[in-house]
């Protein structure tokens, strides 16, 4: 291969210019091919191969432990080296080019995702890959898209949206993370629905329900928004009487038994609430613990839209912080 692309080979050492190695004669203008200590090579072309070898030895990833080249007139270089790049591949050597190669070898970012056993696997015509949970995730979208559009659309909304927000922002850690998988947010849950009560919003973590907003029809057929937050037993709080919050303890869930429950009669007092260090305290005691004991079964209701607009409300808010 070599020999028929005119190519001789070099063998190199640190600290030795090129120009040791070629005849004082031999035109610098070619194409050469580096040789990696792992086995890896480069193609490439230079009208000064001595001084784009030098370039190479300062930005190359890998030492350098040999050259193969080969002089070539300039108006030729382009198809000689994509000639060399085709000759080298077909041979089944591992080049580290990104340019012209059919398919680039050494280190790529793509190998996390796709192995190179799978990306040859796919060139070679094997069956596809598939698209993994994307598709799940797509009819989740559509499907919670109308319960989605129903509570945007509540009078009550904005302070919905801002009071999920400092719950997520201040209470559930790595919120961008376990998002799904430990804790999940949904949009007019059907839960403990009649007709004059009905759920507008919820945040589960694990199989329990953190936080919960509602409609209540009030006796004189009036619409009225309210909702609770539960919080761990352990440790005092102490809630303002100006907050108009009820705090009773519950007989609890299966996975938690007693909780502390604070009934709030206008979503936007949450912020409000979460400000309090003693309720900031056990609300994150409570979300940490139902954390801890895994993921729940509410995943599949989890509403992308919502939670979207959620995080789109903590970005807007910090960045209000920052420019303050």
């Amino acid at each position: 291969m070599a020999n028929a692309l005119r190519l001789t080979h070099y063998p190199v050492q640190p600290g030795l210019s090129l120009a040791a190695y070629l005849p004082p004669t031999l035109d610098r203008c070619g194409v050469y091919v580096l040789h990696f200590d792992d086995g890896l090579y480069y193609v490439g072309q230079a009208t000064d191969v001595v001084r784009r070898f030098t370039w190479h030895r300062r930005h190359q990833p890998r030492p350098i432990v040999g050259i193969s080249y080969g002089p070539v007139p300039k108006q030729a270089l382009n198809d000689i080296e994509r000639r060399t790049v085709r000759s080298y591949e077909e041979a089944g050597h591992r080049l580290r080019n990104i340019d012209l190669v059919g398919l680039p070898q050494g280190d790529s970012k793509l190998d996390v995702i796709i192995s190179p056993a799978e990306q040859k696997a796919w060139l070679d015509g094997e069956p596809e890959l598939g698209i993994g949970a994307r598709g799940t995730l797509a009819r989740q979208r559509v499907r919670t898209r109308p319960r989605f559009e129903k509570l945007a659309a509540h009078p009550a909304y904005e302070d919905i949206r801002e009071a999920l927000a400092h719950y997520v922002y201040f209470v559930i850690p790595a919120a961008h993370e376990t998002e799904q998988i430990y804790w999940s947010m949904t949009s007019m849950p059907s839960t403990n629905r009649s007709k004059q009560h009905q759920r507008l919003a919820a945040i589960s973590i694990n199989n329990v329900e953190v936080l919960v907003f509602f409609d209540d029809e009030t006796n004189d057929g009036q619409r009225h928004s309210g909702g609770f937050l539960n919080l761990a037993t352990t440790g005092d709080v102490d809630v303002p009487e100006d907050f108009g919050v009820d705090v009773e303890i519950e007989r609890g869930y299966k996975a938690t038994g007693p909780v502390r429950r604070l009934y709030f009669d206008d979503p936007h007092v949450v912020p409000d609430l979460l400000a309090e260090p003693a309720v900031l305290a056990a609300a994150r005691r409570f979300a940490m613990g139902l954390m801890r004991k895994g993921s729940g079964m509410f995943a599949r209701f989890h509403d992308f839209h919502l939670t979207d607009h959620v995080f789109a409300c903590i970005e807007e808010q910090e960045e209000e912080t920052q420019a303050d």
